[in-house]
């Protein structure tokens, strides 16, 4: 950081050792070809044992904030005045004063007391505090540093996060220091601070229904199953030396499921251990896809059945049985397979979710419904048990193909709701039951890269996404703004031409009834010629 001092012709510049360097003007002793206006370095000067991040000035004084985490005030001949030595709070980032909406803010020493306007500092580890000027000249003994701290944030570069089904915290994951992070979202404090070891390379995270345990997979192929409320380390799995890309955690708590790689599924379950206790054992490992799992999900069939899918992008959808997996302990030693299916379309998948539950009323009440998103904005409602889409809509277009579908309920309407986002940039929302009308989704830009992470806290309330560099946004979620949801039998119960109009925007758009029947003709179509039947 550089600066210009007050009064004088000097300049300073900051370094990574502590030092200051002095520059002043040639003046008189300027060399043939220079001005004498142009500065030179003069002296160097020691002013911290750390290095200086900060440096600016305040009226008559040079401020400086260092690593070693002080805040202190010089004169224009670099004489300390005034030191903040017990802020205590990390290495000093950055501190801004409060100016009041005054241009020219004044600052100086009357009375051998600093008069100067109070001021923030923020800090390397995440922290931003608020500090007094007044405390240097008459200390409190319950806060003698003066400061009070507004902020806390994460200070690790965070690679995956994960939001407790209960309560309203977050679980922060760091690949690079190894450290996983309890988060209180009312609060912005961490909570617990886990470690995990940095040869670990930890990079996927996942919550029981509970919040009892956590998983974290790591990009040796290792699955650390910690404690959920001291982040104490229970078990480590590890079979396959793959890096783990997605995990899921059925909701009874009994099953842990993961995709690594080279497209393998492992399935580990809680099982009894020569009758006497319970641990977690592999059940058996499948090498289910041959290109990269884009979704795997435990999910309950409306009959209260648990049922685990995983979903490639060669277009191949597998079912597992579970029911197999608890005689593993009795030498079952393989992840025995449903079903293999592909869903119909052209498209590549890209993501994976279970269908929100349809109302009692409705024709697919008792359906098992997975939706299905793919790289050509299309969302299809796959009924795995009739092996077909039940029905195909319009997605969002913003930004590029969903890599992450959401279902959840909104507290504010007690409807269901599905968030999702996108590779890059773009996050948003979609109105359930889906009727393919683009009024009832939105996007947002909410990162100016990759879209890396995406979470809802258990109420709804809170979209949390995760982009580049740690960086983590967290959103107000507003179903109303969406207006309200459309008929659950229009979505899914009928067909006809006249339904379709009359929930759609295309009948504003074409006037003419003959038009609108003969393009939703063409389009059905071109569906059926998409697909490899003989039509």
């Amino acid at each position: 950081a550089s600066a210009f001092v007050p009064r004088t012709t000097q300049a300073l510049t900051s370094t990574a050792d502590g030092d200051v360097v002095v520059w002043d003007e040639q003046g008189m002793s300027a060399q043939m070809g220079t001005r004498a206006t142009d500065r030179r370095a003069v002296k160097v000067m020691r002013l911290h044992g750390a290095a200086i991040h900060h440096l600016s000035c305040m009226g008559d004084f040079v401020v400086t904030g260092a690593a070693d985490g002080l805040v202190r005030f010089f004169d224009s001949m670099l004489r300390m005045c005034a030191w903040f030595e017990e802020v205590d709070a990390g290495p000093v980032g950055c501190v801004s004063f409060a100016t009041k909406g005054q241009q020219r803010p004044q600052a100086g020493l009357q009375m051998h007391r600093l008069a100067a306007p109070d001021f923030m500092v923020s800090t390397l580890t995440g922290k931003l505090l608020s500090v007094s000027s007044e405390s240097f000249n008459s200390s409190d003994p319950d806060n003698p540093s003066g400061a009070e701290l507004l902020l806390e944030a994460p200070a690790c570069a965070i690679t995956d996060v994960a939001a407790h089904p209960l309560r309203p915290e977050l679980l922060l994951l760091d690949a690079d220091s190894g450290q996983l992070l309890r988060w209180d979202l009312a609060s912005r404090r961490c909570l617990v601070q886990g470690q995990l070891g940095q040869d670990l390379k930890a990079v996927r995270l996942a919550l029981a229904r509970d919040g009892a345990f956590v998983v974290v997979g790591c990009g040796a192929g290792q699955l650390l199953v910690l404690k959920g409320d001291t982040l104490e380390q229970v078990v480590v799995l590890k079979n396959t030396r793959q890096p783990i890309t997605r995990i899921s955690v059925s909701s009874n708590g009994r099953y842990i499921a993961a995709a690594d790689g080279a497209g393998q599924v492992l399935l580990y379950g809680f099982l009894p251990y020569k009758g006497t206790f319970f641990k977690w054992d592999r059940v058996g490992k499948f090498r289910a896809h041959q290109k990269e799992v884009v979704g795997l999900h435990f999910g309950e069939a409306p009959s209260g059945q648990t049922r685990l899918f995983s979903l490639g992008a060669d277009r191949r959808l597998l079912e597992y049985n579970l029911a197999a997996a608890d005689a593993a302990n009795a030498g079952l030693a393989a992840l025995a397979v449903l079903d293999v299916v592909a869903p119909s379309g052209a498209g590549t998948p890209c993501s994976m979710c279970f269908a929100p539950p349809m109302p009692y009323y409705s024709h697919a009440s008792m359906d098992t419904l997975l939706l299905v998103a793919d790289d050509a904005f299309k969302i299809k409602a796959y009924n795995p048990d009739a092996k077909s889409a039940s029905a195909t809509y319009l997605g969002p277009t913003f930004g590029g193909p969903i890599t992450k579908l959401l279902p959840f309920r909104s507290v504010t309407d007690g409807g269901a709701w599905l968030a999702y986002s996108t590779a890059e940039q773009v996050v948003g929302l979609i109105v359930w039951p889906l009727d393919g009308d683009p009024q009832h989704s939105m996007g947002v830009i909410a990162h100016p890269g990759e879209v890396r992470g995406l979470a809802l806290s258990f109420d709804g309330r809170k979209l949390v996404t995760l982009g580049e560099h740690g960086i983590l946004n967290i959103w107000d979620v507003d179903t109303a703004a969406l207006g309200p949801q459309p008929n659950m039998q229009a979505s899914f119960g009928s067909t006809s031409s006249a339904s379709v109009a009359a929930h759609s925007k295309w009948s504003h758009l074409v006037r003419d009834p003959a038009l609108l029947e003969e393009l939703r003709d063409y389009f059905c179509y071109a569906q059926l010629l998409a697909q490899p039947l003989d039509t």
